[in-house]
């Protein structure tokens, strides 16, 4: 069994002329599955890239989501876990602020399909 996500990207610059730039996606994940990739560098330009969200459990009306340890979950007491629960058609925000520009990723349970 799949569940879709949808997930909106939101970049902006940290420096003038403080662009951004909003991308959309869909993911189809089975449980243990990540998504929604991380953009990131470490020292010397290495590209550390990897994936924001992982799909720890699926409900019958909600799911358990674990995001990367170095995003931060808007509007939620940060469990020690990393983990939050999503009922269907909620959305959650995580922001990364580490790196070159400031990032949001907005994901939102949409079903099982």
């Amino acid at each position: 069994m799949a569940i879709l996500f949808e997930i909106e990207n939101l970049k902006q610059q940290w420096q003038p002329p403080f662009q951004k730039s909003i991308e959309s996606e869909e993911a189809r994940v089975s449980a243990g599955g990540k998504f929604g990739k991380l953009e990131r560098f470490g020292k010397n330009s290495v590209n550390l890239d990897g994936f924001a969200f992982t799909l720890i459990e699926v409900n019958s009306d909600h799911v358990v989501v674990e995001y990367d340890h170095e995003l931060t979950v808007k509007d939620y007491k940060t469990p020690q876990n990393r983990r939050v629960s999503i009922k269907q058609n909620e959305s959650k925000s995580c922001s990364y602020l580490w790196g070159e520009d400031g990032a949001t990723k907005k994901i939102t349970y949409k079903g099982q399909i």
